[in-house]
């Protein structure tokens, strides 16, 4: 009887480490593939920033820089809601007020750096300090979807001057409370210049190499696109620092430019062990071609203290 009870707790422990080992990677595993709209960078492809965004990554070292004392800070939205009406036991709410699929408040603020550059929010070394209306009350109550600060909703112009960020709450003003006030600190990882690294005569087969200066990937899955009408897929990874690829591009073997989109990317590990995926769909089906990667050179990051005090009146 010992020895079938010694049996059965080892074998619980090992079945809740791997539940916890699970629990771990699926919560590095962060593929910023979201619905249109609710992507965490939203430009246009062949942008500045959409092309930092394109490959998939957050920019997570570089120079650092002082403030940006050009930067111009304006409110562009305010929303305050209540609990909707009705709901299952999943949290899903049947009448919805504006929409919104929880409870609290939101305020969406414009940042815009004449010389732009903008690539993207470092949110690591970004801070709400305060989200607060007028008579004190906390507004960074608990939500009921995400962590209360800095929204999904940031978006990056096309010409990287302009970002728009939302700060979000579960809490909502006081009745009589006649605005709303926030602080804190942006960080921006801003760049404008670009070298290439072009890898010709690039079997796409699993296993084959690109080299990329200070970035090297190797391809790890190919094959028909689950849906859609791409005719190939290419997952790329690699398990070095990939803050500065701007943009990665596939060539056929003429030197014709691939039509390409990214369809999903994410990081995998535990603390500097990392490992970095990314997969692009191609318009065409072929077996290789040319590579192109395009790295930032003169990758910052720049910080924008914040201190907004607005009322209804925008």
């Amino acid at each position: 009887m010992d020895t079938a009870k010694g049996v059965w707790r080892t074998g619980l422990i090992a079945v809740l480490m791997v539940a916890l080992v699970a629990l771990v990677c699926h919560a590095q595993w962060l593929p910023k593939m979201r619905p249109k709209g609710q992507k965490k960078a939203g430009p246009p492809p062949g942008s500045p920033a959409g092309k930092a965004r394109k490959a998939g990554f957050t920019a997570a070292k570089s120079q650092k820089s002082g403030p940006l004392s050009t930067a111009k800070v304006t409110v562009q939205g305010l929303r305050v809601v209540r609990e909707g009406y009705g709901g299952d036991e999943w949290g899903n709410t049947e009448l919805k007020p504006l929409n919104a699929h929880e409870k609290g408040t939101t305020l969406a603020f414009l940042v815009v750096m004449p010389n732009g550059g903008l690539i993207d929010l470092d949110e690591d070394a970004s801070k709400v300090n305060a989200f607060t209306d007028n008579t004190g009350k906390n507004l960074l109550e608990k939500r009921q979807f995400g962590e209360p600060g800095f929204g999904d909703f940031l978006e990056i112009s096309e010409d990287g001057k302009a970002c728009m960020i939302d700060i979000e709450g579960g809490g909502i003003p006081s009745k009589g409370a006649m605005g709303i006030k926030a602080s804190g600190t942006l960080a921006f990882k801003t760049a404008t210049q670009k070298k290439d690294f072009m890898q010709k005569d690039v079997p796409f087969i699993v296993g084959s190499k690109i080299n990329a200066g200070s970035v090297s990937f190797e391809i790890a899955e190919v094959g028909k696109p689950e849906w859609g009408d791409a005719q190939l897929e290419i997952n790329l990874k690699t398990q070095q620092d990939i803050s500065a690829v701007a943009e990665i591009k596939f060539l056929d073997a003429t030197g014709q430019e691939i039509e390409s989109n990214l369809s999903s990317w994410g990081s995998m590990g535990f603390g500097n062990r990392m490992t970095y995926q990314q997969s692009y769909t191609l318009a065409e089906k072929v077996n290789g071609g040319t590579i192109l990667v395009s790295i930032w050179t003169d990758m910052k990051t720049q910080t924008i203290p914040f201190n907004i005090n607005t009322g209804l009146g925008l």
